[in-house]
């Protein structure tokens, strides 16, 4: 899964690029504020997010 992860006001927008269907939005925090991907599809952006979250410019 190739995912592009980018910061915004209203929260990290988190979008599948093999899959034109997979997006999701969530805080910074990682909790859940809207989502357009399967179960798995979530917890594996989910948990990449959170491993490189300190990473990430603000």
């Amino acid at each position: 899964m190739v995912l592009r992860i980018k910061k915004q006001s209203d929260g990290v927008h988190i979008f599948n690029l093999n899959n034109e269907r997979g997006a999701a939005v969530i805080s910074a925090d990682g909790s859940l504020i809207e989502i357009n991907m399967d179960d798995i599809e979530f917890s594996i952006a989910q948990k990449h997010y959170l491993e490189n979250a300190k990473y990430m410019e603000a």
